[in-house]
């Protein structure tokens, strides 16, 4: 199979590209601009990497460049797109939203439409949970009421309703993925399950209360008014999205907190400490930047 990834050096676009990679038939594209939104070099280490096989191929090209994206999409002729490639960031989307609409609604947009002109078989795109905004049902489902609070948010519901719309009426099949805050192996330093493990490493940790559950592998809570949630990407990443084959649907990853042990596993295992007071006694109320 013949597969295109744009955001290929980013923390989700990588595992995915790693893991597809050891199906020796497949062969995969990387698309990504390399921004310096976060690690330059962390996304360069991962690019490496990838480089290694030779049935991946890289191009540093923006999504928002049309006809660059065009011409490559042409030449590889890819059965399925994983579209990955966006601008991330609650809190950085409010002090720069027309990243976003370049990025995020733009990119999309000549995402879905090369896909029409050159007639991919389907896409499989980025969403996010930041869709629903304050919602307070828990789990959150795929038919909950969205209300975005910011403009990261709005863009990925935006790209929900771009998708339906080119699934409707040009037949692009097409998946949203609503993930939650993503981490694990080569993940982003931005997220809060780094800045947790570097706030206990640094001895900066102090009081509040840390909540175990399960996303795709965990979701984490850092007190009870924080409201964050992630999800664990590991070896199953690949084989979960390849199994996705609804059209025009969305999917939640991620979404019910539920009591266990495994958060507390991999933080003993990193720290290599024992925390005072047991594995659930672990309390944190002020995170530092990393």
């Amino acid at each position: 199979m013949k597969i295109l990834i744009t955001g290929s050096c980013g923390f989700i676009g990588f595992n995915l590209a790693e893991k597809l990679l050891k199906v020796k038939k497949n062969k995969v594209c990387g698309i990504d601009n390399i921004n310096n939104y976060y690690s330059v070099k962390l996304k360069k280490e991962r690019l490496k990497v990838l480089c290694k096989n030779k049935n991946f191929k890289f191009y540093k090209v923006d999504i928002c460049k049309f006809e660059k994206l065009s011409k490559i999409i042409k030449e590889f002729k890819p059965d399925i797109i994983y579209n990955f490639a966006a601008q991330a960031g609650v809190q950085y989307s409010m002090k720069y939203p027309k990243k976003y609409l370049e990025n995020n609604i733009n990119g999309f947009f000549n995402i879905l439409e090369i896909s029409r002109q050159l007639k991919i078989k389907k896409i499989i795109y980025a969403s996010s949970s930041s869709v629903y905004g304050d919602q307070k049902k828990s789990p959150l489902k795929e038919n909950l009421l969205l209300a975005p609070k910011n403009f990261y948010g709005m863009s990925k519901k935006n790209n929900e309703e771009m998708a339906q719309i080119y699934s409707e009426l040009y037949g692009v099949k097409t998946i949203g993925l609503r993930f939650f805050s993503v981490f694990g192996e080569w993940g982003r330093p931005d997220m809060i399950i780094f800045k947790l493990l570097k706030a206990i490493k640094d001895n900066k940790v102090s009081r509040g209360i840390l909540v175990c559950g399960s996303g795709i592998g965990i979701s984490i809570a850092a007190n009870r008014h924080s409201n964050i949630r992630a999800a664990l990407v590991h070896d199953s990443l690949g084989a979960k999205m390849a199994r996705l084959h609804n059209d025009a649907n969305v999917i939640v990853f991620g979404g019910r907190m539920i009591g266990t042990d495994v958060a507390m596993d991999c933080l003993h295992a990193f720290l290599n400490t024992n925390f005072e007071g047991g594995r659930h006694a672990l309390r944190v109320e002020k995170l530092s930047n990393p």
